[in-house]
């Protein structure tokens, strides 16, 4: 399911916060950010990053599972008592697509061994919500939530230009990193 090379890669450090934000290189021609940054000693550039927040599978999911809800009725507010079975589809889909995001990021994370699962998760569960906002889920009149497309562009383009520049920051131990560790 999960690929591992879809891991943010953290950067690794022995002290200091859980993450760091850094600015994208401005260059016109993308193998040459990409080259640059690796001849760098960096693990992953600012595009990496973005494409690798976004969970493609459960994308897929939410927009199969998205599809098959009738909106030919108007949808009613979940806690009114009157929603339909489509309603509730359709707040069940966002909730088992964040599971799934979840699960998704954990698996690739291990297999890439990257120790940084859960901020990669927290980014791209706020991946997810913003792009089932912006495309229209279902579930968001079900939750009362009006869907406005200026508002919807805006969390979008927002979310785009600045989720790549989250770095996971993964400590070492003071024993690993220092070697003292090996006499025991």
């Amino acid at each position: 399911m999960a690929n591992a090379t879809r891991a943010i890669t953290p950067e690794r450090q022995t002290s200091g916060p859980l993450m760091r934000l850094t600015a994208a290189p401005i260059n016109r021609n993308l193998q040459d950010v990409h080259k640059a940054a690796r001849d760098a000693n960096s693990t992953q550039t600012y595009i990496d990053r973005v494409r690798n927040y976004i969970p493609l599978e459960v994308i897929a999911f939410f927009i199969f599972c998205n599809a098959m809800i009738d909106n030919g009725e108007a949808p009613q507010l979940l806690w009114s008592g009157s929603a339909s079975p489509d309603d509730f589809v359709a707040v069940a889909t966002v909730l088992v697509s964040l599971v799934g995001v979840v699960i998704y990021v954990k698996t690739a994370a291990e297999r890439a061994d990257t120790g940084t699962w859960k901020l990669h998760a927290v980014v791209s569960c706020l991946a997810f919500l913003v792009w089932a906002y912006a495309i229209g889920a279902e579930a968001l009149p079900v939750l009362g939530i009006p869907q406005v497309p200026s508002v919807s562009g805006l969390l979008l383009g927002t979310f785009t230009l600045f989720s790549g520049l989250v770095v996971p920051v993964r400590k070492d131990d003071a024993a690993g990193a220092g070697g003292e560790g090996a006499a025991d």
